[in-house]
């Protein structure tokens, strides 16, 4: 192989063509390759200085036997390289692109046309001559440029925006698949005819005409603008858009074209609302609860306080710092007894807290700008630490809870003076009934000898008079007995033990047996449960309401009286103002009896009411208020429902285990 001015030619293939000479001035230089090689061994026959300078090879290793083209291509595309020159039989040409490496290694694309340079007598190419140009860099751009366009597409997908541009001068427009996408246009025709101008019309409530406006401004004044649309989309999707425009000015200064930036902001406007939303709902809560929130930045000793904060500490609205300022401008409010304990708790009980716990509320007492002691509660939540697990920024809020502890105090004084109050009249009352005894003993002693011993001697008036006078003698024992009853039911803890309501219920009926026969009355009693109580208050409570029962029957119908229990649910128990973290139990007593207007449904349990004359109906009128008081004793609830001539129940509600504090 022989090199003439770095042209590389076989020397046989020089003495069978004589027009070598304008076939090298032809190529020397030309920026494309050319080559000319045997069909049959792919030997290379001759090869320009552009194929020497492009591939790095010297004239020895171009030489035979190395198929040039051939075994610097992967195995896959010299297969399909030698079937497309199969063709060159018929066709005047084959053209393809190639993968070739050079002499470092390094691959390089080529685009190349095959024509036949010498045949045979039977028409079969000879020789081959390819002429080639290095495309590689070019591919590359274009390959870069694809990839970079693929990082826009997949950009837009992920952060929801399209880019456009349009043409002042030539009326052209230019939208990425961005913006079809955020206007739901599916691929395919709906997105040919597409242009800006139906973009704007997919605005909502009058925001089309609001962009134009602006896009004129920016014509206008030269200034860009960003502006926030309603969109309903082709799908009917409303979407919140953030619109972006930029004028572009030519070499000339005039504006020549608008570049464009729409983003789908629907998750982020949505997300703003409700934050918006809370952020007045919590400014509300800490008015009407008297409250403010902060933020405190414990690394570099800095507090942020909420607006409703500043307006507990009274100061006028001119003075509220909406920033961060040192922690020491809360220190400066609080009570120098206070002050040191507060010190103390951020020192220890914060800082030694895990992230998102909360720490005991604390009381204290703050002075405001205007100079008035408020007393305050304060929580505090870490919710950020360091490396070192050092807490470095905390969360929390204070109450104004200083009505409350008047309140409070009020409350304790009201309560203190009503127990006091409370066991001067039970003490009275014992005293008073116990007094009472004695003389009402004597009345009904000498009542007793009078009548004995002067009954026979008496008119029909005297004998009268003595019989009332005896009868009311009775009337008051039993009442001073209700009293002394009423005045000895309290609630004591060692009185309360396991109690069978069913065994109660079973005593009771023994008791009152007579006036059951008497009435002919039936009772039913269900399963009762086992509770915490004291037994003779509870026998005197089934006592009392059954004998009110039998006492308040219909005067043609035998009584029926049914009990039954069950347990209260969750609604039952907020209807009758009762701890819902205790379990309670009801039962219901049911009759047949006469009944009672509604409007006397508290009214029964009043000492001393009574609803019926003393002609119609015995009794001191204490019995149920007796009831009230045991079911109060228990920690429960009393009350009757009714309607005349229907019969009454009435419910009792009793916890079945007492809460002691």
């Amino acid at each position: 192989m022989a090199s003439t001015a770095h042209h590389i030619v076989s020397p046989e293939w020089a003495a069978e063509n004589p027009g070598l000479a304008f076939f090298q001035a032809a190529f020397e230089h030309s920026p494309l390759l050319a080559a000319i090689m045997e069909s049959a061994s792919f030997r290379l026959l001759y090869a320009n200085p552009r194929v020497v300078s492009l591939f790095g090879y010297s004239a020895s290793e171009l030489a035979s036997p190395l198929r040039f083209f051939l075994d610097n291509m992967e195995k896959q595309a010299q297969d399909e390289l030698l079937q497309k020159l199969q063709s060159l039989g018929s066709e005047e040409f084959v053209n393809t692109v190639l993968n070739i490496r050079d002499a470092s290694g390094q691959w390089m694309q080529l685009r190349v046309s095959f024509t036949a340079f010498r045949r045979d007598a039977n028409h079969a190419p000879v020789s081959y001559l390819a002429i080639a140009e290095d495309i590689s860099s070019r591919m590359g751009i274009d390959r870069q440029r694809g990839r970079l366009e693929q990082m826009v597409k997949l950009a837009e997908e992920h952060f929801q925006f399209g880019k456009w541009e349009y043409n002042l001068d030539t009326r052209h427009h230019y939208l990425t698949d961005g913006i079809y996408d955020i206007a739901d246009l599916l691929q395919g025709a709906d997105r040919t005819d597409f242009d800006p101008r139906d973009f704007l019309k997919l605005l909502l409530d009058g925001d089309d005409e609001k962009v134009i406006q602006r896009v004129k401004q920016c014509i206008h004044s030269g200034e860009a603008f960003s502006e926030e649309v309603n969109m309903q989309t082709h799908t009917g999707v409303i979407k919140r858009l953030r619109i972006y425009v930029k004028p572009m000015r030519a070499e000339d200064q005039h504006i020549h074209k608008l570049l464009g930036v729409v983003w789908d902001i629907t998750e982020e406007y949505q997300t703003r609302e409700k934050l918006r939303k809370s952020t007045i709902q919590l400014s509300d809560a800490e008015q009407l609860l008297q409250f403010g929130t902060w933020e405190w930045d414990m690394s570099e000793g800095l507090v942020k306080w909420s607006e409703n904060f500043w307006n507990l500490l009274e100061y006028p609205y001119t003075a509220h710092v909406q920033d961060w300022m040192p922690i020491d401008r809360f220190y400066q409010h609080i009570q120098p007894e206070d002050k040191v304990e507060m010190k103390e708790r951020e020192t220890h009980s914060v800082r030694q807290m895990t992230a998102n716990e909360d720490i005991d509320v604390q009381e204290f007492r703050l002075r405001t700008f205007e100079g008035n002691v408020r007393y305050f509660i304060s929580s505090t939540r870490v919710i950020a630490r360091d490396a070192q697990g050092n807490p470095v920024k905390a969360i929390g809020y204070s109450a104004d809870v200083t009505d409350m502890k008047n309140i409070q105090h009020n409350l304790e004084k009201k309560i203190s003076e009503i127990k006091r109050a409370y066991e001067e009249t039970e003490q009275f009352s014992y005293v008073a009934s116990h007094d009472l005894q004695e003389p009402l003993r004597k009345v009904t002693a000498f009542g007793e000898r009078l009548k004995t011993r002067c009954g026979a001697n008496f008119d029909e008036d005297c004998q009268m008079y003595l019989d009332r006078m005896m009868d009311a003698t009775g009337r008051m024992r039993l009442l001073i007995d209700n009293l002394l009853t009423l005045s000895r039911t309290k609630r004591t803890k060692d009185l309360f033990v396991q109690v069978d309501l069913g065994k109660i219920l079973t005593e009771v009926m023994l008791d009152v047996d007579l006036k059951i026969h008497e009435k002919s009355a039936q009772i039913h009693v269900g399963e009762m449960p086992v509770i915490e109580g004291i037994p003779t208050q509870l026998q005197q409570l089934f006592q009392n309401i059954l004998l009110n029962a039998l006492k308040f029957s219909k005067s043609d119908i035998a009584p029926e009286i049914e009990v039954r229990s069950s347990l209260m649910d969750a609604r039952q128990m907020q209807n009758s103002l009762l701890d819902e973290r205790q379990e309670y139990v009801l039962i219901s007593i049911r009759d047949n009896g006469i009944g009672f207007e509604p409007q006397y449904a508290e009214t029964i349990f009043s000492p001393f009411k009574k609803l019926h004359s003393r002609s119609e109906y015995e009794g001191t009128g204490i019995g149920l208020a007796i009831c009230k008081k045991v079911v109060q004793n228990h920690g429960g609830a009393l009350w009757a429902e009714s309607l005349p001539g229907e019969g009454a129940t009435f419910y009792i509600a009793l916890p079945k285990t007492q809460a002691w504090e």
